[in-house]
């Protein structure tokens, strides 16, 4: 849309599949960089394989470079602890309804502190023009889906109970027992990587002879297990997700 209205040009980077090492998914990612680019977008972790990236190098780097970063963060929260502020990004989006458990159309967006000053809001309510309101400028008084923001701050107050470090700890064993378990099938290839540090709740695979969408409708008839078939770029692979 960027490219047809504005003229902007896009330049896609290629990670690799796995990946073995942070360094050399921020290095994939810089190698698409040029002096002219102005914003960089990257996905927290990967929805193909899983695989997080080095979000806070990447933040040094284009601070240094003058350069604005764009994070997609629609799995990480209500998976991972996360520190946003620490992250280092510029924006940080979110899908609520995923990993956070709350209802469906619920977004989140995380904007760093300069930016709550020098954007506007697309439409002028009450308080939009006062500063020191910060983000909530943004929000459109007496047109909020009132409904919507209620179950995700529930949501949020229910992870938050059970406590962060719990929830990752359980994902990230129950991440553990799948991986161990394919690995000892005949034919099954892992794409998501590794080591640890890259990844978190998602495990994506193949398995050799054996087309994707086939065994999804196997699992799920057979054992009631829920899958993702991912198509795109003709990869094929399937994807499970240890909540």
């Amino acid at each position: 849309m960027v490219t047809t209205r504005r003229g902007a040009s896009l330049t896609v980077a290629t990670l690799p599949v796995p990946a073995t090492d942070a360094a050399g998914l921020a290095d994939a990612v810089w190698q698409a960089v040029s002096p002219r680019t102005r914003i960089v977008s990257v996905s927290h972790m990967t929805f193909t394989t899983g695989t997080v990236l080095p979000v806070i190098e990447l933040a040094r780097r284009c601070r240094e470079a003058g350069m604005v970063l764009c994070v997609d963060g629609a799995h990480p929260p209500g998976m991972l602890q996360l520190d946003l502020g620490a992250l280092g990004a510029d924006f940080y989006a979110s899908s609520p309804h995923k990993w956070m458990l709350a209802p469906q159309g619920t977004g989140m967006l995380y904007l760093a502190e300069p930016w709550r000053r020098r954007l506007w809001p697309t439409l002028a309510s009450g308080g939009w023009d006062d500063l020191e309101l910060g983000a909530h400028r943004f929000n459109h008084m007496g047109t909020l889906d009132e409904s919507r923001l209620a179950g995700l701050l529930s949501a949020s107050e229910f992870l938050h109970a059970l406590g962060m470090e719990r929830v990752e700890a359980r994902v990230r064993h129950l991440r553990g027992l799948l991986e161990a378990g394919l690995a000892g099938i005949p034919g099954v290839r892992l794409v998501t990587p590794a080591d640890e540090s890259l990844k978190g709740g998602i495990v994506s695979f193949s398995v050799e002879g054996v087309e994707s969408t086939a065994l999804q409708r196997h699992l799920s008839r057979v054992a009631s297990v829920r899958t993702r078939v991912i198509g795109e770029y003709d990869y094929g692979w399937m994807r499970l997700s240890t909540h």
